[in-house]
Order: C-alpha cells, then structure tokens, then sequence
C-alpha cells in the first residue's frame, strides 16, 4: 500500500511510515495500518463478547485456549504497547511529530479544518497542485539540505532546508511576501462574500504609533481587525498569535466616532 501511494504522489523513498499512516488531523495521510488496526478490531470484539449476558459466551472467554489467543492478539507499535485506536493514533502522531522533517506538523490537530482538504476528495485541486501541496505539507521537496550535511545557502549562507527557502532566505523575499498579499485577497474576498465591509491596510493612530493591519472587518456595528501572519514550521503558534494580538490591542488615539480599542482576531488562521 505505502509502495503504491508513494508512487502516485511521487514522495521520496525514506518518507517516514508515520507521515502515511498517522491521521490527517495530526498531519498525515490517514492510510490505515491493517496489521494493527484488524489486531485492535479483534480485541474490541472479545471486549464486547466478554459483556455478553450468555454464559456460554462468557465461560468459553475463561479457556486457556481463549487466553492464548487474546495473548497473541496483542500489538505494539515502536515498543509501545496498543489497546485502542486511540493509543494507535496517538504513537503514529507522537512519531511523526518527533522527526526532524514533520516537526511543524504537531500544531496540526489545534486546527482540524485546515486538514480537511488531504481525505476531502475535493476536485479544487488538480493532481499536480495536490501532490505537490503533500510534499510541502511533510516537508518532503527535495532541497540542498541532508540531515547527514550542511549544505548552505549560496545567497544567504545558512543551511538551505524547505523551511529556509520559503520563509526566511532574501532571494524569496518577493514571493513570501505574495504569498501573504495573496492570502488577505482570498480571506477579504470571502468576508465581502458574507456581508463584511473591508477596509485594506488603514493607517491607524496609537500612542504606540501608526499601526496598519492588513484588513478592517465591519458588520453590523461591530468592528474587527484581522492581520494576518505566517511564520517559520517550528514556530511557537500561540507566542504568534500573542505577539500580533498584543500589537492589535493597543488603545486607539481618542475622538470622536473611534472606538476605544483594537480586538485581536480570536483564531488562529
């Protein structure tokens, strides 16, 4: 199975077994893993036959041949001991958040819809885009950088890895910030879609200075600033969202028809 599908999607040969099987909510590809997860249906099955009220099904639980059986049923993944699906999911996540390629992948389950489009099935994406939205995602596009090398960037001199390339080196520096530009269209083209007025990059006074959020949303009196921020695999999420909330949240300059302060965003997007 994972021979197959690393074939359709063109991964590399030492993608980890844990990016193929853990769940897409914790970042993986949710291909289920037959010789633990039959293992486990067995053991959910005795579990249930040992409630049964027949004492016939009960007694028949009590043989030693049953124990043995039972015994043998048990399964282990990385040396942990599996009871429940859950556990199974669990060491497939903790796995695959522990190396060094899919560490940005442990913050993936803080929001579940942003997974959705991975098992959705859903046309918007051609195969070409969708395969290479996988690569990015497990970070598994080839680049100079080996975990075995240090092979430096020959614009900036630090270690050419995906992360490098697409956030910090100066030579994308124009597409990171496309990127972002492109994302503000998309989200302010969704909120007019629902009935919000936008205004784009307002010059804002505060006591602070001048802030410029990238979008002002209004609605029914309510007013909400979005400034959206994209920021390394192995940044800290909530210290982000933190650091651009406190920037949103000074006080405005008083006057007349202002409100009286700017309200961070409450999600992470």
């Amino acid at each position: 199975m994972r021979s197959t599908v690393r074939s359709w999607l063109k991964l590399p040969k030492d993608t980890s077994i844990a990016f193929f099987h853990a769940k897409a909510i914790d970042g993986g590809l949710s291909l289920p893993l037959p010789e633990h997860k039959i293992s486990l249906m067995k053991q959910a099955k005795t579990a249930r036959m040992a409630m049964s009220p027949d004492p016939v099904v009960c007694a028949m639980l009590e043989t030693p041949a049953t124990h043995k059986v039972l015994r043998a049923k048990q399964t282990s993944l990385n040396g942990t001991v599996v009871a429940t699906r859950q556990g199974l999911r669990s060491v497939l996540a903790q796995q695959l958040h522990s190396l060094c390629d899919e560490r940005g992948l442990a913050t993936a389950p803080q929001v579940p819809a942003q997974n959705q489009w991975v098992t959705s099935g859903d046309m918007t994406l051609n195969g070409h885009t969708y395969i290479g939205a996988i690569k990015i995602r497990g970070n598994l596009v080839a680049t100079a950088y080996q975990p075995h090398t240090d092979i430096r960037c020959n614009c900036c001199g630090n270690s050419e890895s995906l992360g490098h390339i697409l956030q910090t080196c100066p030579r994308t520096y124009a597409s990171c910030i496309a990127r972002h530009d492109k994302i503000v269209d998309q989200v302010r083209s969704g909120a007019e879609r629902i009935g919000y007025g936008i205004r784009r990059e307002p010059a804002i006074q505060t006591p602070a200075g001048i802030r410029k959020p990238d979008l002002v949303l209004v609605r029914d009196g309510d007013l909400t600033i979005l400034d959206i921020t994209i920021v390394a695999h192995n940044a800290d999420l909530d210290k982000a969202h933190h650091d651009k909330s406190i920037m949103t949240s000074l006080p405005l300059e008083s006057g007349p028809n202002h409100a009286t302060s700017l309200g961070a965003l409450p999600l992470r997007l």
